[in-house]
């Protein structure tokens, strides 16, 4: 799989749901519905064009991560470096700095590998599988986790892990971040699967005094973390589906002060 290889999932969803313009609600922007309501219905409801297009830290970390993805399921640690080198011509951005990139991303995901794949501990379960469930009617919720493996404090339990890059010292869980565990716990746990923990792995940039650090936070998924989630999950779609079915009331929902009524083509389009 190349890095720049995305599954979005919705020909799944498509085929479970029969309905060509079904919603999917992606764990990585549940936060984004709160903070930037009108953005999160002009980008991701109605699918117009994403005011961030993405970033040399952001193509770094897509980087890393799939180092890390390759090495779970494969064990190999080593052989990235014509993928990266085809990944890097792709970027037509001129504002990426491909040369911070060519001289972090080695280090940064070696050491994220050394951290998690290579430990006693981490005894793989499962890696970027694609989850979806229903919602109701008009949205599902879907994503691929990053690696689950086994729980080694509990017995039959297993912990979702999310890697992560970052500039420097993360502090723990943000809020964006644990609505995006929470998620894909939530998901797993409704199939039968018991996920007692999730996990954020990180691997930050050096800076000019320390060199690349692996930070990691582990958290308890409980009961009432999962009734939790899925009480916001069921408001998005709630909402989402409300904002379909009445035009009058679009730019109350979506909270948009410079709301027009959009053509039919564009009001709610398939996501076929």
């Amino acid at each position: 799989m190349a890095i720049s290889d995305y599954y979005d999932g919705m020909d799944a969803i498509i085929k479970d749901s029969g309905n060509n313009e079904v919603f999917k609600i992606s764990p990585s922007s549940i936060e984004d519905f709160f903070t930037s309501t009108s953005q999160y219905y002009w980008e991701q409801v109605l699918g117009n064009e994403k005011a961030f297009q993405g970033s040399t830290s952001t193509h770094l970390g897509t980087i890393v991560h799939h180092c890390a993805e390759v090495s779970a399921k494969e064990g190999d640690t080593t052989a990235f470096e014509a993928e990266v080198t085809e990944f890097l011509a792709e970027i037509k951005d001129e504002n990426v700095d491909k040369d911070i990139i060519r001289s972090l991303w080695f280090d940064m995901a070696s050491l994220l590998v050394s951290n998690t794949i290579l430990t006693d501990n981490y005894k793989v379960k499962g890696t970027e599988e694609f989850l979806f469930e229903k919602l109701n009617d008009d949205v599902y919720v879907g994503g691929t986790y990053d690696c689950l493996i086994e729980d080694p404090a509990v017995p039959g339990g297993f912990i979702v892990v999310d890697y992560k890059t970052a500039g420097t010292k993360p502090q723990g869980f943000s809020r964006k971040y644990k609505w995006q565990a929470y998620t894909y716990a939530w998901m797993l746990r409704n199939k039968g699967i018991n996920v007692t923990r999730v996990q954020l792995s990180f691997v930050t940039r050096p800076t000019k005094t320390l060199p690349v650090r692996y930070f990691e936070f582990v958290e308890e998924y409980t009961d009432e973390n999962h009734e939790y989630i899925g009480k916001i999950l069921a408001l998005i779609a709630k909402s989402v589906s409300m904002y379909k079915a009445n035009p009058d009331l679009r730019a109350i929902i979506a909270q948009d002060i410079n709301y027009t009524p959009p053509t039919p083509k564009t009001a709610f389009p398939s996501k076929a």
